[in-house]
């Protein structure tokens, strides 16, 4: 009687100790290849809390803020300090209303008249919705795009005689400190807490 081949006499030894080899190491491969989680979507919706800071020919201002996106249309509520002085902003499309803090209508019209008569400054709500967020406006051209390589969130740009740059990030990639300057503003956005989207 021959022997059986060499191949075949160790054929189940060999089969279980390629499968005891191969399979650790195809799992440990799965959880070294795989990359890490990217920064949540930051061009669409949402919703922040923070403070700004506004300096420009007047005097400065400084002030608490939750903004609230959905859309085109947004909430910008403003507070002093112990939420003294509350203000709403809530508009689209470069028109705005002015409400008071028991959700009176005070004035109606363009965002830039109501800002600059009635808080003392102007800015470019439709255009700061994405800047914010550390992104351009996609409706204007971009300059000077300074982009980092490991975040999908821009560093710093010009768009229409403003300058932004993005100083610190959250570990999930989200802003939480921005400066915007331009027209003789220097704005200033901290960014405390990123909430779930609620409607406008």
């Amino acid at each position: 009687m021959l022997p059986r081949p060499l191949s075949q006499r160790h054929s189940h030894p060999c089969r279980r100790l390629i499968f005891c080899i191969v399979l650790p190491a195809l799992v440990l491969a799965g959880c070294v290849s795989r990359a890490p989680a990217p920064p949540p979507d930051q061009s669409g919706d949402f919703t922040v809390i923070g403070k700004l800071s506004v300096r420009g020919a007047g005097d400065p201002v400084s002030a608490r803020f939750r903004w609230d996106q959905l859309g085109p249309d947004f909430t910008v509520e403003l507070w002093g300090p112990f939420g003294q002085g509350r203000r709403r902003l809530a508009g689209s499309d470069g028109k705005i209303d002015l409400l008071d803090g028991q959700g009176g209508i005070l004035t109606s019209g363009p965002a830039a008249e109501i800002m600059r008569r009635n808080l003392g400054f102007e800015l470019p709500l439709d255009s700061l919705r994405y800047w914010i967020q550390g992104q351009p406006d996609p409706a204007l051209p971009v300059q000077s795009l300074a982009a980092d390589p490991n975040r999908t969130a821009a560093v710093s740009f010009r768009q229409s005689e403003w300058l932004i740059e993005l100083l610190e990030r959250d570990p999930d990639g989200r802003p939480r400190r921005v400066r915007a300057s331009g027209r003789g503003y220097e704005v200033r956005l901290a960014l405390s807490r990123w909430l779930a989207v609620e409607a406008v």
